[in-house]
């Protein structure tokens, strides 16, 4: 005999996916989501002119975490970078030197300290990650634009808490603090 009751109860017995089909449900919309994000960013980007994109473009991603770390924290000496970046001081010192060669960061000396050396941001390159960081900001303020205040926090929460991030209450992302850069081992 059918019974509405238990076949409502088997129903949502079945649609009650496994933590194994979330999980593998998160990777496809984790990868989704990286996607979405880098078109528009990309597709900003373009929009903000030939030689700021390309100038980007021509960036390997490494590149681009430097020129983030060095936007967020100002000049840097080179052991505090590779610290930040989570790499050895020759990977750092490596990549400042496609940096100083793309005229994007430049070295300055410590005083006191002749071989020691502080690396920053060349007003070009700062004028550029101001860019990208509102478009950062712009691109995903519209993507997310879709979600409540309530869905937002929650997306937030869940976030940081698999991130195992700490929460910023009452910190809000701007145009001119970017964002982490894609680099394994990176400290927040």
């Amino acid at each position: 005999m059918f019974s509405p009751a238990s076949e409502t109860g088997s129903e949502q017995a079945r649609a009650v996916p496994s933590r194994e089909e979330l999980i593998n449900r998160f990777i496809r919309l984790q990868w989704h989501l990286g996607n979405m994000i880098r078109t528009r960013l990309t597709g900003s980007l373009d929009a903000g002119g030939q030689a700021f994109s390309a100038t980007l473009r021509e960036a390997t991603r490494h590149q681009r975490a430097v020129l983030l770390a060095l936007h967020q924290e100002g000049p840097l000496a080179m052991g505090d970078l590779a610290r930040h970046l989570g790499v050895t001081a020759s990977s750092a010192t490596e990549l400042v030197d496609r940096l100083v060669e793309h005229g994007w960061v430049e070295r300055l000396p410590v005083l006191g300290d002749r071989r020691a050396v502080v690396v920053q941001l060349t007003a070009p390159a700062r004028e550029m990650a101001e860019q990208a960081g509102q478009l950062l900001v712009s691109g995903t303020q519209a993507l997310l634009a879709q979600l409540d205040h309530r869905d937002l926090t929650t997306l937030v929460d869940l976030l940081e808490r698999v991130a195992g991030a700490e929460p910023a209450a009452g910190r809000s992302i701007s145009a001119t603090s970017g964002c982490q850069p894609p680099v394994p081992g990176m400290k927040s």
